[in-house]
């Protein structure tokens, strides 16, 4: 087998073995199970073995801190206003239960404090807080402070202001959450205030996260719900992501290991012919040179997974392979008569 190839495929199983630390966040709690922002759907959340649970943080007309997504109530609850117009008091009537999703199952779940949730969560899951409103930063500090959980929150938020005043006054980490028009700019603005995770949405390209990496930012990305893109977020090196179907994600995570594993072990069993993919990195398009005149195709990512079927091939030589727009490192499978072999590609 050459040498170089050797050495490339040892290092992409070295990476892959490295990602067993991705990491899990239940987003609102477990809530494809359960009634978002809630404690069932926390403990839910735990139960699955989440790495961390997300909860959105506001504050009643009396100032308590609740956990709430939507600054009405009305499409979670069975009350309709503005949280800003109750007093905490008043939410003792309020039913979060999430009939429209849930029918009656979770009738009588309550909204719950701030408090209430770090307190659950204590010793059991670590906690992303989401800042929702201004003006949060400090209260939201003094609480985490007051409950020894400075080593086992995240404080995260769109606005960069609130998550520059915790690093004024804490030493708590910080996610800063984007949209989807982000860029080196938003990595620099993080990391000028020694923010750690940055959150932008869907899965990120490995360009990206190589950036990241090298200002010693971690991505953790919002909100990766299906099997296909849990597994690109791991292939392409995320710290983690944040997802509505946190039982799925941890699940799909233990049998990536697994596989990761596998491949490990049978890394140096795989053959080598001479066969160069040109360009690579590859754009648009790649070739191949080989002596081969036929063979059957493949495009698989670096679990093994198939992404593109090409077929049967007739003529290797002058097949010009058309790729989608995806970026990350992946392997090319060319079959012929008994013999598999695998090259690395990068599309870029």
């Amino acid at each position: 087998m050459n040498r170089r190839l050797t050495v490339v495929l040892l290092f992409i199983a070295t990476q892959l073995v490295a990602q067993q630390e991705f990491v899990i966040s239940a987003h609102r709690g477990n809530s494809s199970e359960a009634p978002e922002n809630t404690l069932i759907a926390n403990q839910l959340a735990i139960d699955a073995q989440a790495d961390f649970l997300e909860c959105d943080v506001r504050r009643t007309k009396d100032g308590v801190m609740v956990t709430l997504h939507d600054t009405s109530l009305n499409r979670t609850t069975n009350t309709r206003g503005d949280l800003r117009s109750f007093n905490y008091s008043q939410l003792a009537n309020v039913d979060a239960g999430y009939t429209r999703k849930f029918g009656n199952k979770y009738r009588g779940e309550k909204i719950p404090t701030l408090r209430e949730v770090l307190n659950q969560a204590k010793g059991k899951i670590k906690v992303e807080v989401e800042i929702k409103e201004s003006g949060l930063a400090d209260d939201v500090v003094r609480l985490v402070r007051e409950l020894n959980m400075e080593n086992d929150v995240i404080i995260i938020a769109f606005n960069f202001s609130e998550l520059r005043r915790v690093k004024q006054i804490s030493n708590i980490p910080i996610k800063y959450l984007v949209s989807f028009f982000w860029g080196s700019r938003n990595l620099r603005q993080l990391q000028s205030i020694g923010g750690e995770y940055f959150g932008p949405p869907g899965v990120v390209s490995t360009s990206r996260i190589n950036e990241a990496n090298r200002m010693g930012i971690k991505i953790i990305s919002y909100t990766i719900d299906s099997e296909r893109d849990i597994r690109r977020a791991i292939a392409n090196g995320q710290y983690g992501i944040a997802t509505n179907y946190p039982r799925r994600a941890v699940e799909i995570k233990e049998n990536t290991i697994d596989r990761v594993k596998q491949k490990q072990s049978e890394i140096l069993l795989i053959n080598e012919s001479e066969i160069l993919v040109y360009p690579n990195p590859v754009k648009d398009y790649f070739k191949i040179k080989t002596v081969l005149k036929e063979a059957q195709v493949r495009l698989i990512d670096e679990l093994g997974f198939e992404l593109i079927n090409f077929g049967l091939i007739k003529d290797l030589r002058s097949y010009e392979f058309n790729v989608p727009q995806i970026s990350g490192k992946y392997w090319l499978e060319v079959k012929y008569n008994t013999t598999k072999e695998i090259i690395p590609i990068i599309l870029d």
